[in-house]
C-alpha cells in the first residue's frame, strides 16, 4: 500500500472532502451548543473556544467565522422553514 505521509503530493480531492465536511460538522455542533440558552456565558471554556477559534484570531476576524456564519445561516434558514 503506498504511504502519502511525507510525499510532495498534497492531499486529495477526497480528502479535502472530508475535511471540510468534518469542519462543518463540528461548527453545526458548536452552533448548536451555542443555542442553548446561557451556554455561552454559564461555560467560560466555550466561551473560550468560540473567541480564541471560532470567531476571532490575532484581533481579526478567524478563517472559521465566515465558515460558522454560514453554519448560523443555514440553520436560521431550516428554523424558518
Amino acid at each position: 500500500m503506498p504511504s502519502t505521509c511525507g510525499s510532495d503530493a498534497g492531499p486529495s480531492a477526497a480528502q479535502k472532502d472530508r475535511h471540510e465536511d468534518l469542519l462543518r460538522s463540528c461548527l453545526r455542533a458548536i452552533d448548536w451548543i451555542a443555542c442553548i440558552p446561557n451556554a455561552v456565558t454559564m461555560v467560560p471554556a466555550f466561551k473560550t473556544l468560540l473567541d480564541r477559534k471560532v470567531l476571532v484570531s490575532n484581533d481579526s476576524v478567524g478563517p472559521m467565522a465566515h465558515r460558522y456564519a454560514d453554519v448560523q445561516r443555514e440553520r436560521k434558514e431550516a428554523d424558518d422553514a
